[in-house]
């Protein structure tokens, strides 16, 4: 897993290093139905997610979000207020997360985080025609490439 969780974070621009103790409880407890496919699909979304240097179990997609919960919260105190805030959606637990810091600047991170997110997610659906994704967007394609640049993302067309 852990060779997954660097090539991806590597290629989504993320500086993921880690899996905390609960998150790894629940990608164990799950049953994968769909071996490792699933696996490197749940570990893609949950990077998309992520925000700062450990992977936590608010970041995993749904089917997952639930399990091991007994188990993480006997291994970890205050588990079980984390796991609410999970349940309550994934931005809204990195933005408690966040201002639970006392972070400077969470306006500015929190947008950026959304378009790295949301940007991602257009030009999967336009498989990197910039000009789809502008137009899906709203947006001059200048602006989108501006955009990508200053989130180091790939504008590279999607060759799958």
């Amino acid at each position: 897993m852990q060779h997954y969780l660097r090539r991806y974070s590597r290629e989504l621009g993320r500086d993921v290093r880690q899996v905390a103790p609960e998150a790894m409880t629940r990608l164990r407890g799950y049953g994968w139905p769909g071996n490792i496919r699933e696996l490197q699909s749940v570990l893609k979304q949950a990077l998309l997610q992520a925000s700062g240097t450990a992977l936590l179990p608010g970041f995993l997609p749904e089917p997952l979000v639930g399990r091991g919960r007994e188990a993480a919260e006997a291994a970890q105190p205050g588990a079980r207020a984390r796991a609410s805030a999970a349940e309550s959606g994934v931005e809204t637990f990195v933005i408690l997360q966040r201002v639970a810091s006392d972070v400077r600047g969470l306006y500015a991170e929190t947008h950026r985080q959304l378009d790295r997110l949301l940007l991602t997610k257009v030009l999967k659906h336009t498989r990197g025609n910039l000009q789809q994704a502008a137009l899906l967007l709203g947006i001059a394609r200048q602006t989108l490439r501006l955009k990508l640049r200053d989130l180091g993302l790939s504008t590279e067309k999607d060759e799958g």
